[in-house]
């Protein structure tokens, strides 16, 4: 009878032997980010033949290695290292677009801003589209953002402007919040180029 005892207690314990050496190796949580508008008070409103100047944003030319959920790090001049357990919740591009669009509405005192896919339903003054080459943090938690973009009034066929954005920000602290606090940055000191050109084209129209 002491076979099926001793039996007994050695399964036991092998159970909790695998049961501890999961909670040992258990995954950290994912933790998910999105880019958000820094621009929260509205400036005057810029208008256009009595209305809100209408604004279409996007679309946004992204680089393939940036066209995923994981958080990237340049670890060297042709590394990119993928961070699994940081992600963007939705896509950096698409998230992009929606935090330029929300700056440029409280930028030019607008409620005529339509973002890329979605068709706008009232007419457009101006397009603003994207080349991103760099958006990314490197090792030391510097971001980046390396953008072309250009401003097109949809009256005519004629480029308005076509802008080169080149910027760094250091994030605050070393860790994925403050690195993506960087990232909105960013989007905000190129919504404000965008503004700017926008005013000055409406202003001489």
């Amino acid at each position: 009878m002491r076979y099926p005892v001793r039996v007994a207690l050695i399964a036991v314990a092998l159970i909790a032997l695998v049961a501890g050496t999961g909670c040992v190796h258990r995954s950290p949580p994912v933790s998910f980010f999105t880019l958000n508008p820094e621009v929260l008070v509205s400036d005057a409103t810029v208008q256009l033949n009595g209305e809100p100047v209408a604004v279409f944003v996007g679309p946004a030319d992204f680089p393939k290695a940036l066209r995923r959920s994981l958080l990237a790090t340049r670890s060297g001049a042709n590394e990119i290292e993928f961070d699994q357990f940081n992600r963007w919740a939705g896509s950096l591009d698409s998230d992009f677009l929606s935090a330029t669009g929300a700056n440029l509405s409280a930028l030019l005192g607008s409620n005529r801003i339509a973002i890329y896919p979605n068709n706008p339903v009232f007419p457009i003054d101006y397009q603003v589209s994207f080349e991103v080459q760099r958006f990314d943090t490197d090792t030391s938690g510097v971001v980046t953002l390396h953008a072309r973009w250009t401003l097109q009034a949809r009256d005519g066929v004629q480029d308005v402007y076509v802008g080169q954005f080149s910027q760094t920000q250091a994030a605050t602290a070393a860790n994925p919040s403050a690195a993506v606090a960087a990232h909105s940055a960013l989007v905000a000191a190129l919504s404000r180029d965008i503004a700017a050109q926008i005013k000055l084209a409406a202003a001489n129209r």
